[in-house]
């Protein structure tokens, strides 16, 4: 969540190194606060536990996740348009998706709605 206002780093980059993983840790918690903070008293509590968890064990951690993903996907498809580097990024990041969900949105993102988009890039419209 907190990523709509930090932008999304690549997961390699975080967690091949402690100190760094450390500090997005510390980052996207004061993050969290900051967003919630902006937010009525009353909401406060609850939402910084959904804020700052996102991704739990349950249901909706699980789609939290499954959206971080794909936003990762759609956010590597695209940079493919202006950089061919990306290609690696995206094609590790489908290979993560394809292999870690078998959720039937991920499926029908994956076989209808992906393709479009990156058919799209592919073409330049």
């Amino acid at each position: 969540m907190v990523e709509a206002l930090s932008g999304d780093v690549v997961s390699n980059f975080k967690h091949n190194n402690p100190e760094i993983k450390l500090a997005f840790e510390q980052y996207e918690k004061e993050t969290a606060h900051f967003m919630i903070n902006k937010l009525p008293e009353f909401f406060h509590a609850e939402m910084f536990e959904f804020i700052a968890h996102s991704k739990s064990d349950d249901y909706v951690g699980e789609m939290v996740d499954i959206a971080d993903k794909l936003d990762a996907l759609i956010k590597a498809s695209l940079e493919m348009r202006n950089n061919p580097h990306y290609a690696d990024t995206y094609y590790n990041q489908l290979v993560k998706v394809q292999h870690r969900f078998e959720n039937p949105c991920v499926i029908f993102f994956l076989a209808y709605i992906l393709h479009d988009l990156t058919y799209s890039n592919l073409i330049g419209q």
